[in-house]
């Protein structure tokens, strides 16, 4: 591949996330919106900005979506890795049926999904990667899941994930009033300290490839203006989100401490998880 086409399939872009990721498929100018500016989400963009970038440096046969929820960004991944076999599991059955049909529309071969209670039982398999995003604040045993995670990877696979950090960075959710506005996310636990997720890692027999703060800066305020527009109603954030995605399209580039984690651990196979 050129220096030119490898620069252009490394550039994230919100738009990635366009028409073919609703259903059924967008046409006329809501397609073309999305195909601009991407679906009205700051925190599906921020997720797949780091996904999406760290999965073209690490080459797989098999990747295993651990709360793929809606399928959106799995489904993108079988698009972008159309030689590769993806699975997503999720314990929403509606959530896993959307993800069914979108892999569909898109005539997704590569594409499979599945309804699992992740805290009572695990897919078999050995994968060359295993993605975990957004998810581990929402388990109740982290270390039994990273034990799962432990035997359904390959030898010397990859675990790739997205964690809530502690932070105490905020703009408009310095208001009491304004936190008010957050969504019920139904959480088992709040954020994880850096050296709390280390641990957890690395007693489960993980070494950390990288470890980088995201959410950052103008990350945040997005975030946060996308939080409170939608609490007032949904349909404000098309009007904010051509602005809203394009900075989280930037995130890497900005400074400060992050709300967020990104994660990229191998693991070891001569440890007893």
């Amino acid at each position: 591949m050129s220096e030119y086409l490898m620069a252009a399939a490394r550039h994230y872009r919100p738009g990635l996330l366009g028409r073919d990721y609703v259903i059924p498929q967008a046409q006329g100018l809501k397609g073309c919106y999305l195909d601009w500016f991407g679906m009205p989400d700051v925190r599906l963009q921020v997720t797949a900005l780091y996904l999406y970038q760290a999965l073209l440096d690490f080459p797989f046969n098999s990747l295993l979506d651990v709360g793929c929820g809606t399928g959106t960004l799995t489904n993108l991944l079988a698009a972008v890795h159309h030689n590769s076999s993806i699975l997503g599991i999720d314990r929403d059955e509606q959530a896993i049926a959307y993800a069914k049909k979108l892999a569909d529309q898109n005539h997704l071969s590569n594409a499979r999904f599945q309804m699992q209670d992740l805290e009572s039982e695990f897919p078999a398999g050995a994968y060359d990667i295993i993605t975990c995003m957004a998810v581990l604040q929402f388990i109740h045993d982290p270390e039994a899941l990273f034990q799962n995670i432990y035997r359904a990877l390959s030898k010397d696979g990859y675990l790739m994930m997205q964690v809530p950090r502690l932070s105490k960075t905020a703009y408009l959710m310095k208001s009491s009033k304004a936190v008010k506005r957050l969504p019920e996310f139904h959480e088992a636990r709040g954020a994880f300290g850096d050296d709390e997720i280390i641990a957890l890692l690395t007693q489960s027999g993980f070494e950390i490839v990288r470890m980088q703060p995201i959410i950052k800066s103008a990350s945040i305020l997005a975030k946060e203006v996308f939080y409170l527009l939608l609490s007032i109603h949904p349909k404000l954030i098309f009007v904010l989100c051509p602005l809203l995605n394009r900075l989280t399209a930037f995130d890497e580039r900005y400074a400060g401490e992050g709300q967020g984690l990104f994660i990229i651990a191998q693991k070891i196979s001569s440890a007893a998880a």
